[in-house]
């Protein structure tokens, strides 16, 4: 038997991997929210979850959150998790802790 190996998943040149926000479906007060609601944010916006060996954008770290255009890069599922790929040009905001 063999075993089955790890595979670790990276993006590859200048890109870079989002893990896109999961909108609540419940509100803080316990209100059903309509399946709609928020559903324009989860498609626009995520987290940094890695950068790509030549992505060089300053001010963008892993756990940042980044606003990019609407219907860009490719997603992804990877061990049961949803993933898009992104260019830099494809980032039009970047939501951090950090005074730039």
């Amino acid at each position: 038997m063999s075993k089955k190996q790890k595979q670790y998943l990276r993006p590859s040149a200048n890109r870079l991997m989002v893990k896109k926000a999961e909108v609540a479906t419940v509100s803080d007060g316990g209100i059903l929210l309509p399946g709609n609601e928020g559903k324009r944010n989860e498609d626009t916006y995520g987290v940094v979850a890695k950068l790509g060996p030549d992505c060089d954008m300053s001010g963008v770290e892993v756990g940042d959150t980044v606003i990019f255009v609407t219907f860009s890069g490719t997603t992804i599922s990877h061990e049961g998790e949803d993933y898009t790929i992104l260019s830099p040009d494809d980032i039009v905001a970047v939501l951090s802790g950090r005074k730039s």
